[in-house]
């Protein structure tokens, strides 16, 4: 299922672009997107957030929306989020989308299997929303 949900915060005249930011979510438990949104609800970026609760899903948002950042959980019902990113950065026309990659796994060769398969960060769950944010926020400026 594709759910689709905009959100638009603007608290600070400073933003990056005036574009608004296309975010992915992709987790299949709703408490890990609800904790993500609500991290994402204190930045001051212009952001549309998009949903997916598995592998499937998220390619195919990710080939109808201009999506500028996805974080991608790992264990997916369908395919591991390792394959969501090998595919998505073993193609031209996504290979440039950043890609934060969140586990519960906290052993270094899943780290490791991640920043292969072309992952720009990897963090572990309990996600600190403070450093979270600063990942999100420094690859959006390079994105932009």
């Amino acid at each position: 299922m594709i759910i689709v949900v905009k959100m638009i915060v603007i608290r600070s005249t400073e933003r990056m672009d005036h574009k608004q930011m296309q975010v992915l979510l992709v987790d299949d438990y709703d408490i890990n997107i609800e904790i993500l949104e609500a991290y994402l609800s204190r930045s001051q970026l212009n952001l549309f957030l998009l949903k997916a609760s598995n592998g499937q899903d998220a390619l195919k948002i990710v080939d109808s929306h201009d999506v500028d950042l996805i974080l991608l959980d790992v264990m997916l019902p369908d395919i591991s989020g390792f394959e969501v990113c090998k595919q998505l950065k073993s193609s031209v026309k996504y290979e440039t989308i950043p890609i934060i990659m969140i586990t519960a796994l906290h052993d270094k060769k899943s780290m490791i299997q991640g920043l292969q398969v072309g992952a720009d960060e990897f963090l572990t769950k309990p996600v600190d929303g403070h450093e979270l944010m600063i990942r999100v926020n420094n690859l959006l400026k390079l994105r932009t």
